[in-house]
């Protein structure tokens, strides 16, 4: 009886459930199945998208935080922003254009280090447009003000306009204060991933101090010019307070006091700059560039009119003050050439110390003219355009009594903006004719 109940069931089943409906159901099934397998693929697709993303992403923060390492041993905030994108998980959109953007800020660097004006003038004002246009526009307009990378836009519009003016024929005092404002606005607005210390406030100070001092050089107004160098003392004394151990910072800190004629304490704070660090070729430098405009001044070099270099005799007084300062600068110049020999200021104001040291020992020992001749030539070599190797050049050629070179150099375009050289040129010109006379 069980076995005929069994077949009327399943009889029954097959009349409620016909085969029609058991085909669509397993139709629908098959359906359900095929999306959820093509959902199950879209995700792993989607996945692996967004890891490459993510990949791609990654590659170029880490290309842009090398990029900055680049510049980081000379200017801090570089290694201060690399190690503040290292910190942060925000994705920037823009971050191809800023990478390209800072692959030429690097060089115009370069070029500027190495007295290339002309070059680093031309991509300074490239960047500036490309750095305003940025900044112009989304996703910066709407970042907040304690974005990393805005904070780093603006410190990079404010060093391109730096570069800009110090490499131009013509200083735009516009921009010079935009320049200082925008480091002013990099302070007001510190980011909170990482602590706003001390030294990084100090290397903004130390840079508007210094801008500050060209702003001040630029002005013909006497009250403006003062307002723009107490504002620059204020800014390098903060910079060296909270920074003391960077030459750099002490080397601006004396630009203050030697314009405003303080050879004393300008000749110091050089002097504690190099102390401080002695790798800074510079410092060594401007401290024999102050002594040597010094010595000038006190010897009646930089206003002689009748007396040429090659009959010019030093007073006692003179040789007793100045020859054991002039060795000393000597010996500076010869450390600074060992740090790095490509600097040009090094050879021509080791040029000019052997020259005077060549006059004050009464042109006993032709080897130090030799000495200063061979230092002129490789800073020609560096850079023949520089102002003080065409100067020195002249000087040497006075001093050996070559006035025939001596005139061409005073024909140069350089020379020939000095209006204290015109009568240097007639005295020129009296002696090649006395020569041809006396012929």
């Amino acid at each position: 009886m069980c076995r005929d109940v069994a077949i009327w069931l399943g009889l029954n089943i097959y009349n409620v459930v016909n085969k029609q409906d058991v085909e669509d159901t397993l139709e629908s099934y098959k359906e359900t199945q095929k999306k959820v397998f093509e959902n199950y693929e879209k995700r792993i697709d989607d996945s692996d998208e967004e890891r490459e993303k993510k990949v791609q992403y990654l590659t170029r923060k880490t290309e842009f935080a090398n990029l900055l390492y680049l510049t980081g041993e000379r200017y801090y905030a570089s290694d201060f922003f690399a190690n503040l994108f290292w910190n942060t998980k925000k994705e920037y959109s823009n971050i191809d254009s800023i990478i390209k953007y800072e692959k030429k800020y690097i060089y115009c660097c370069r070029c500027y280090e190495n007295n290339e004006k002309a070059k680093a003038n031309m991509l300074a004002c490239d960047l500036a447009e490309r750095y305003w246009d940025l900044m112009c526009e989304q996703p910066y307009t709407i970042w907040a003000e304690t974005d990393p990378m805005k904070n780093f836009l603006r410190m990079r519009l404010a060093d391109i306009l730096f570069y800009k003016n110090m490499t131009a024929n013509a200083f735009n005092m516009e921009e010079a204060k935009t320049s200082v404002n925008y480091y002013e606005e990099i302070m007001a607005h510190p980011n909170e991933i990482k602590l706003w210390d001390d030294e990084i406030r100090a290397y903004f100070c130390n840079s508007q101090g210094y801008m500050l001092y060209q702003m001040s050089r630029h002005v013909s107004d006497k009250d403006k010019k003062e307002e723009y160098l107490d504002k620059a003392l204020e800014k390098l004394d903060y910079a060296v307070s909270k920074a003391p151990y960077k030459g750099k910072y002490r080397r601006n800190l004396g630009l203050i006091y030697q314009i405003r004629d303080k050879y004393e304490e300008a000749r110091e704070t050089y002097i504690a700059a190099f102390k401080t660090d002695p790798l800074d070729y510079k410092a060594y430098n401007t401290v024999v560039a102050l002594d040597l405009k010094a010595f000038d001044k006190d010897s009646g070099i930089d206003d002689r009119n009748e007396i040429l270099l090659d009959e010019i005799v030093f007073k006692d007084e003179i040789k007793q003050k100045w020859q054991s300062i002039i060795d000393q600068d000597i010996s500076w110049c010869k450390t600074a050439e060992k740090l790095c020999f490509s600097f040009v200021d090094t050879h021509y104001n080791m040029a000019k110390a052997y020259l005077y040291k060549y006059i004050c020992e009464e042109r006993t020992d032709s080897r130090l003219l030799e000495l200063a001749n061979e230092q002129i030539n490789i800073a020609e070599e560096l850079n023949s355009d520089a102002q003080g190797t065409v100067f020195i050049r002249r000087n040497i050629y006075e001093a050996e009594g070559n006035f025939v070179k001596a005139y061409e150099c005073v024909g140069e375009n350089l020379i020939k903006r000095n209006d204290k050289n015109a009568k240097l040129r007639n005295r020129y010109e009296e002696r090649i004719k006395g020569c041809y006379d006396g012929e």
